[in-house]
């Protein structure tokens, strides 16, 4: 049996991966691979002084169904970088920008056609301000980069 190894490398639009019992993960060295799409997570973790697990490496958690929800990286137990979100039909529904497991950067949730449906601007979890275009400007419609 051959099993694949997952890089958390989400393209812009791209449909939510498909993960199965033998799919391996990007492991970090000092970290092992636990969790299954049945157990609503598939993980990598790191083991602390207290002798508890951190998440450390890539993440994908999963629906009740096995269908993928979110996938994206931890480091130290916290959410960081991009993550994307999937509705349990695969559609990209949402991505957003972590540091330090706060939202930090840009968050964004699509229409189901990819067109933006909203747009947000976070600093270390904290709502920013979205610059707007000078009222002359002529619409645009943004879909996924």
């Amino acid at each position: 049996m051959t099993s694949a190894i997952l890089t958390l490398a989400i393209l812009a639009g791209a449909p939510a991966p498909i993960v199965t019992k033998d799919t391996k993960l990007n492991c970090p060295v000092g970290t092992v691979q636990f969790g299954s799409p049945k157990a609503g997570k598939l993980s990598c973790a790191e083991g602390t002084r207290e002798g508890m697990r951190a998440y450390h490496g890539p993440m994908i958690s999963f629906y009740a169904s096995g269908k993928v929800e979110a996938v994206g990286q931890t480091e130290h137990g916290m959410r960081t970088g991009k993550w994307s979100f999937y509705d349990e039909a695969g559609v990209l529904v949402g991505e957003t920008e972590f540091k330090n497991g706060d939202f930090h950067g840009r968050r964004v949730f699509y229409f189901p056609d990819g067109r933006v449906k909203t747009e947000e601007r976070w600093v270390a979890g904290v709502q920013q301000p979205l610059a707007r275009a000078p009222a002359s400007a002529p619409a645009t419609t943004t879909t996924r980069p």
